[in-house]
């Protein structure tokens, strides 16, 4: 949409002959409208840049498949059964505890 309006204010801005009489249709509110886009674009850019920064991040501690927060759990389920056995109260109190790795 930004380089759609910026084309749309380099034709307006070129033809010498457009001059509305509406002020909210004059090219000088056309360019300042413009210069507001492109502040909010750059915005979003940075605020997405931002999140999916912090998406990897997140899945680096959930999912990662050594030190994750899955794989402890598992370990940590595994260790319990190794050491109570299989049928112990302790191991079926945490294999009570579904999880699941969330495709993404």
């Amino acid at each position: 949409m930004l380089a759609h309006f910026t084309t749309l204010v380099a034709l307006v801005t070129s033809e010498p002959t457009y001059d509305p009489n509406e002020i909210e249709l004059q090219t000088v509110n056309f360019e300042a409208q413009l210069l507001t886009l492109q502040g909010l674009n750059n915005t979003v850019t940075n605020a997405w840049t931002t999140i999916s920064n912090a998406r990897l991040e997140r899945n680096h501690i959930l999912y990662h498949p050594e030190t994750g927060m899955l794989a402890v759990a598992q370990e940590s389920k595994n260790y319990t059964r190794s050491v109570f056995g299989a049928t112990a109260p302790q191991t079926k109190q945490l294999t009570a505890i579904r999880y699941h790795k969330i495709k993404s």
